[in-house]
């Protein structure tokens, strides 16, 4: 325990805060632009604030303890403070949940991932037209087996490109904006008049299994296709 006190020197403090002030100038600085260009950026904005309300809260406890503004034992605002702005970081990085699922923070931040592709704004425009309008001619997502590859052959493009435009424009990962097109199909199906039961529809949509039709079913719909097809049932009466 000896050997940690005496390495924790006040030298210490002074890198920690320094480096910390200087990725919260980075933040802001050189990041926020591309963060305002990010679809669905809100969480994004606030996380930024979040971080760098904690460093200045961090900061100021030692500044004003160095200078003899603050009596170390008096530390009850400052600590308040970080906890605050502690609780706001982990409220805010809940908010988008593939932080927590192992994935890489290219795929979490796609400006990051993308800004160097050398895909212009207007030709990414061009190819979101064009996905949207083979999404609905060719209903790819009908196939269980579809791939990013496999469409981004269809449109002749690269897999890189064919990604960045579907979370640039979508803000979706490929196979949630796949699934969103198979679930307005099953919406479509349950409210036909059919002898098709659940099992068919969802096979018929492009789903390889009953939990992953149901699970992608609530996420966008915030209910089970049971209940969806007894809501309209009602509605039609």
């Amino acid at each position: 325990m000896g050997d940690y006190i005496y390495f924790y020197t006040p030298y210490s403090i002074t890198i920690i805060v320094a480096l910390m002030l200087f990725y919260c100038g980075l933040l802001f600085f050189s990041f926020r632009p591309v963060i305002k260009s990010f679809n669905n950026s809100r969480w994004l904005n606030w996380l930024s604030y979040s971080f760098c309300g904690y460093v200045l809260s961090f900061s100021s406890y030692f500044v004003l303890v160095y200078f003899n503004l603050l009596n170390p034992g008096s530390d009850y605002f400052i600590g308040f403070s970080m906890i605050f702005f502690t609780g706001l970081l982990s409220y805010f990085g809940f908010l988008q949940p593939q932080v927590f699922d192992g994935l890489s923070m290219d795929k979490v931040l796609p400006f990051k991932k993308y800004q160097k592709t050398g895909l212009s704004k207007k030709y990414s425009l061009e190819l979101k037209t064009i996905l949207i309008d083979f999404m609905k001619e060719d209903k790819p997502y009908l196939d269980n087996q579809i791939r990013i590859s496999h469409l981004a052959k269809k449109l002749n493009i690269s897999k890189h490109h064919m990604s960045q435009v579907i979370n640039e424009h979508f803000d979706l990962s490929f196979f949630d904006f796949i699934n969103t097109y198979r679930v307005d199909q099953a919406k479509h199906m349950l409210t036909k008049d059919n002898n098709l039961n659940m099992t068919e529809i969802l096979y018929s949509c492009g789903f390889n299994n009953r939990v992953s039709f149901y699970k992608a079913f609530k996420k966008f719909t915030k209910m089970t296709p049971s209940e969806y097809k007894l809501l309209k049932s009602k509605e039609s009466l």
